[in-house]
């Protein structure tokens, strides 16, 4: 059964490094099968393109947040003020050791 690779695999197939991701690759049913079901594979028609997942798009950060992450008390209140359950850390911290 031919089938699409969804993810990479690293090693090797039978001495053969492993297709990349979208390429296809001829495999006993019974393999073909385990690869489908844990989601590494799909069934490959020789018609169709291949289809690789564009990654997410990366979020920019705002200037508020940047601010934020630089100041770990105001981020700490941040978090605090958003999930009311989490107490926020107050007080000095564990001793430094003398010496």
């Amino acid at each position: 059964m031919k089938v699409r690779m969804l993810a990479e695999i690293n090693g090797t197939r039978d001495g053969v490094d492993w297709p990349k991701r979208g390429q296809t690759i001829d495999l006993p049913d019974h393999e073909a099968a385990d690869l489908i079901l844990g989601g590494l594979a799909s069934a490959a028609d020789d018609t169709e393109a291949p289809s690789v997942p564009s990654p997410a798009p990366v979020a920019v950060a705002d200037s508020n947040e940047a601010d934020a992450a630089s100041d770990p008390v105001a981020a700490a209140e941040d978090v605090a003020a958003a999930h009311p359950t989490v107490p926020v850390k107050r007080g000095p911290g564990r001793p430094r050791k003398n010496g």
